[in-house]
């Protein structure tokens, strides 16, 4: 069973919103304010699991609205609230429940959120569902020694390695790592502890992260019992990027995708971290059914709510306080491995493209561009990165990458033609007397030597003609089809990422 969406009729500065939810993650975002934290709340309250599990922390698989929002005795006394959550089956069969709030119930002295009918079957749904709050960033360090309790788990040899495969995963860490039963009087869950520091010295990020895992292994743990009967589950997170530096934040975004396909779940989170927004922009989650956001804005006691990849720019825009201006279009960055790589670029690259290409001057090796993308470096996840053609005998497996036509490093292509090109060519000397005989009087130290071709290379430049046009004409008219092939491929990379451009 999958929520499709939450509709809420009336909540506080919502009014008539529609949020589609993802099937698999749903990233909430917007500035302090703005709602986020409740929608969670109003999504887990709909849901109250009935079987004799426990999460690993010991705690019901229940989320009760009053565990993340409370409500104003002063200015909800009397407020009329409802909404409704709509879920999927199995068979794509709707279900919805409605939930209602009437204000302050005088009898029972409290507040009440009401779901569905009083009829059997039309109360809450029986989905587990685990919320992770602020609480759990209270730090150790904080907590009275008489309030900590730590001892070794209870877990299977199986578990225990994998807890210690995606906690290495998140981190990029190859540490030896135990795993403790931690308990204070803010939280419990299973805590990473090394060879140099165990649960007592963790960080908050290594705190944040075991709590995450410990979640995720539960909804395993009620997987593997429940067999058939189970119907998946939601886990809930505020402010995922607490604590948490970017590296490890988009590689745990990315390993949700692999949670939520093995454990059946929904994973609804909020965040601030502009870090995990660019990489929504990556295809892989922008383009996905199973993933949706939604930047909530105020504007006054207005709620708006914004679901389209086109926003994206907009989110990072109010994040930042800044000025978003929709009439400039949005340019793909491309980065080359060096100054002779971008004339060789700049002179075969179809003038049409450039009006959605920044070419920026950053020389960086092949294998520190691929480690960026392989480690999803948001910048580089939605960029164009050039490699030389020396490089296209072991290609990339990334779309996003592509090799200079030539077969060879854009200096040899260079030097292979002026070789070839006889002295009877119009060419020579209507360069400043740049002749075939000074070509062959000053030839590179040695063709093999990257250093020595850039030295050949700069010396010879200026006698090329403006951005090396003049050499690079002649290239272009002896190998129309290999240019033509390059920038057809630079056409599919643009269309991949602004697939709505304006021809």
């Amino acid at each position: 069973m999958k929520i499709t969406n939450l509709k809420i009729e009336k909540f506080r500065n919502f009014k008539d919103v529609d949020c589609i939810i993802g099937k698999k993650l749903t990233i909430i975002a917007g500035r302090n304010g703005t709602g986020k934290s409740a929608l969670l709340g109003l999504i887990g309250h709909i849901f109250d699991y009935k079987g004799e599990s426990r999460t690993l922390s010991g705690q019901k698989f229940v989320t009760e609205f009053n565990k993340i929002f409370r409500f104003s005795l002063k200015h909800e006394r009397d407020s009329q609230y409802s909404y409704q959550v709509l879920i999927s089956d199995d068979k794509d069969k709707e279900i919805f429940r409605n939930a209602y709030f009437n204000g302050y119930n005088e009898t029972e002295k409290r507040f009440r959120i009401y779901v569905g009918k009083k009829q059997k079957g039309q109360g809450k749904i029986n989905i587990p569902v685990i919320y992770l709050g602020l609480e759990r960033l209270f730090p150790i360090a904080q907590e009275k020694d008489k309030n900590i309790n730590i001892n070794l788990t209870s877990l299977s040899d199986e578990d225990k390695e994998w807890y210690k495969n995606y906690y290495n995963l998140i981190f990029a860490s190859e540490e030896s790592v135990n795993i403790e039963d931690c308990k204070t009087s803010h939280k419990r869950f299973y805590s990473p502890s090394c060879e140099k520091h165990d649960s007592y010295s963790n960080s908050a990020g290594e705190d944040n992260l075991g709590q995450i895992l410990t979640s995720i292994l539960s909804f395993k743990k009620i997987k593997d019992n429940t067999n058939e009967n189970y119907k998946g589950g939601i886990l809930l997170i505020d402010e995922l990027d607490a604590t948490m530096f970017p590296g490890a934040q988009i590689k745990l975004l990315d390993t949700f995708l692999t949670f939520a396909k093995q454990y059946d779940l929904q994973i609804i989170f909020t965040t601030h971290s502009t870090d995990i927004i660019k990489l929504i922009m990556n295809n892989k989650f922008s383009k996905s059914e199973d993933v949706k956001f939604l930047f909530i804005e105020k504007r006054g006691s207005k709620i708006i709510t914004h679901q389209t990849k086109n926003d994206i720019e907009k989110m990072l825009s109010a994040l930042r306080y800044e000025i978003f201006n929709e009439d400039v279009e949005r340019k793909i960055e491309l980065y080359t491995e060096d100054e002779e790589a971008r004339f060789f670029l700049k002179g075969i690259i179809k003038r049409d493209w450039r009006k959605y290409i920044d070419i920026k001057c950053v020389s960086l090796g092949a294998e520190n561009y691929i480690n960026l993308i392989r480690n999803k470096v948001p910048s580089f996840l939605s960029s164009i990165v050039v490699l030389d053609g020396d490089r296209s005998k072991s290609k990339s497996k990334f779309k996003n990458v592509l090799y200079l036509p030539g077969g060879k490093r854009p200096e040899n292509v260079f030097h292979d033609l002026l070789n070839s090109i006889p002295e009877e060519n119009d060419f020579w000397g209507k360069c400043g007397g740049y002749t075939k005989e000074y070509f062959r009087a000053n030839p590179p130290r040695s063709l093999g030597n990257r250093t020595y071709m850039k030295e050949w290379f700069n010396s010879n430049k200026k006698y090329w003609g403006r951005g090396c046009n003049k050499v690079i004409d002649i290239w272009k008219s002896m190998n129309q089809n290999k240019v033509n092939e390059f920038n057809k491929k630079i056409e599919d990379i643009i269309d991949y990422f602004i697939p709505n451009r304006s021809n």
